[in-house]
């Protein structure tokens, strides 16, 4: 029953560890989506594509014109010759039928692509993000671990020393253990100036003039269960990369049917009524006279048409080509990284479970033997200095694990759940 008990408690402390550290990235997360320019600027884009899409479906402004028909040169009169009027004019542009729906959703196109590449971008940044903040908390754990270590070694001293005064061991013992202490400083010194960078390169991402400070933070791996296929299908229906790849081959098969359209006619409709004035002569009254045109454009002629066509014809199997390179590369890059976690977890597992409880017991046994006179000091030296290497390397795996986590939900296009 106590053994079920404690079980239960670790396990709400790692929960509620986790639960915490997660809360403090989404935090850091939001601030830096919230502060990032390049992500204002593309929301901009978006907005500007958008009106662009609906501009390119919609009619050109209609036109209207004044002016004087037939006017005597001689006498400049608006009254001597019946065909002298004062003409007004409307005009407006028809496109061929189904022409603007086509250029519409070409444009459209344009707007999905800047869509994609903002949530790209989010991605990126929330990468970039949980990476440093992981540097962070593993330079904080280093910290942490180095100044017990400096503890540990300074007791060690305090040993040695004892033992020399009693005459059980030689003075190089102490200072050899000095030494070592002198040498933490230096490591933790070296930790100390990592940190302020890393915070730096934080604060930057943060869009934060100030450096921020993260104190109390925790460790612990996500332990989500990885399938790589269902990794890899994810990803080919979510990353934004890709999407922006399959857009493109769309937004080409739109765009030459755009270029198709452009070989048909497009018209041009006018309605004109001139005025004219009575005939001071004879006094016969002179009605309005109204002109309609309808005008038609040759394109299938000549042009620049059917050039478009063909070059839109070529790019498709550039654009189909781009598409293919980006899932190969995608899923190349996920079964590298899935690859990775799976070797952080296995390295984790062999600390957690061997390598960090042996070495611990074997500080112990060192200690102890060290004080019975069994065990040189270097024994003892090298038992402490290894469980500090060893304490090292497992908080750099837990670190490098959440970071090619994040990494790989970059590839995905979202959260892994």
């Amino acid at each position: 029953m106590k053994k079920f008990r404690y079980i239960t408690a670790v396990l709400l402390f790692a929960s509620v560890s986790f639960y915490a550290e997660d809360s403090e990235l989404l935090k850091l997360t939001g601030l830096a989506l919230e502060n990032n320019q390049e992500i204002k600027s593309l929301k901009e884009m978006v907005k500007t594509l958008e009106i662009t899409s609906r501009k390119e479906s919609a009619l050109e402004e209609p036109k209207i014109g004044a002016g004087i028909v037939n006017l005597p040169a001689n006498s400049l009169s608006f009254n001597e010759e019946d065909m002298t009027m004062l003409e007004f004019k409307f005009m407006q542009m028809l496109p061929f039928p189904g022409k603007l729906g086509l250029m519409g959703l070409s444009a459209g196109f344009n707007v999905k692509i800047a869509e994609q590449e903002l949530v790209k971008k989010k991605n990126e940044i929330k990468e970039n993000v949980s990476k440093a903040y992981y540097d962070i908390v593993y330079l904080n754990k280093a910290l942490d671990i180095s100044e017990k270590n400096k503890q540990l070694l300074m007791n060690t001293v305090a040993i040695a020393d004892e033992k020399y005064r009693s005459g059980t061991a030689m003075q190089s013992d102490v200072l050899k253990a000095q030494v070592e202490v002198s040498r933490m400083g230096l490591d933790i010194n070296m930790l100390k100036q990592e940190k302020h960078s890393a915070l730096a390169l934080l604060s930057a991402l943060l869009n934060e003039k100030k450096e921020i400070t993260l104190e109390n933070t925790v460790l612990e791996r996500n332990k989500t269960e990885i399938n790589e296929e269902k990794v890899i299908a994810i990803a080919l229906e979510d990353n934004p990369e890709l999407k922006i790849a399959a857009l493109g081959v769309e937004k080409n098969k739109a765009d030459l049917d755009v270029a198709g359209s452009r070989l048909l006619p497009d018209f041009n409709l006018s309605l004109s009524y001139g005025l004219r004035q009575d005939n001071p002569v004879t006094g016969m009254k002179r009605s309005g006279m109204i002109t309609l045109m309808l005008d038609m454009s040759l394109p299938f002629l000549w042009g620049s048409a059917g050039f478009e066509v063909k070059e839109n014809e070529a790019e498709k199997e550039v654009k189909k080509a781009v598409y293919e390179n980006t899932t190969n590369t995608i899923t190349s890059m996920l079964k590298e990284i899935v690859s990775r976690i799976s070797k952080n977890r296995a390295n984790i597992e062999l600390y957690e479970s061997g390598i960090l409880p042996q070495s611990r017991q074997n500080i112990n046994i060192s200690q102890e033997g060290y004080k019975s006179g069994k065990l040189d000091f270097l024994t003892l030296l090298d038992s402490q200095m290894t469980l500090y290497k060893y304490e090292l390397e497992y908080y750099r795996e837990l670190a490098e694990h959440q970071k090619n986590f994040s990494g790989m939900e970059t590839l995905l296009g979202g959260e892994y759940k």
